[in-house]
């Protein structure tokens, strides 16, 4: 990962809570990508807790529970995300692909 975005990311944590929500939304993604998911959950309770109705950061938070394969509980945060945004394209796909993995465990 590109170190100096991370760094100039981590900058904005001590912004105000829209500001730090977003830092800590754009930090979790990237270590997500990284498969880092201990760090991309980190960053983002970080978001969620600067900022509730973010729906990235929602969308975040539900990505790393369901790489741990808790889908109930990603689902959860999928349907959040589309409660604060309803054209959020992303967390209905996600939700549909937490929704298969559920009816996959019960069958």
């Amino acid at each position: 990962m590109c170190e100096q975005a991370v760094e100039t990311l981590k900058t904005f944590e001590k912004k105000d809570s829209r500001v730090k929500s977003a830092a800590a939304t754009n930090l979790s993604f990237l270590y997500f990508l990284e498969k880092d998911y201990d760090q991309a959950d980190r960053y983002a309770d970080l978001a969620m807790n600067a900022d509730r109705y973010n729906p990235a950061a929602l969308i975040n938070k539900g990505n790393t529970v369901f790489v741990k394969k808790d889908y109930e509980k990603a689902a959860e945060f999928y349907k959040e995300a589309l409660r604060n945004d309803s054209s959020c394209t992303e967390a209905l796909y996600n939700l549909g692909s937490a929704s298969i993995q559920l009816l996959l465990v019960v069958n």
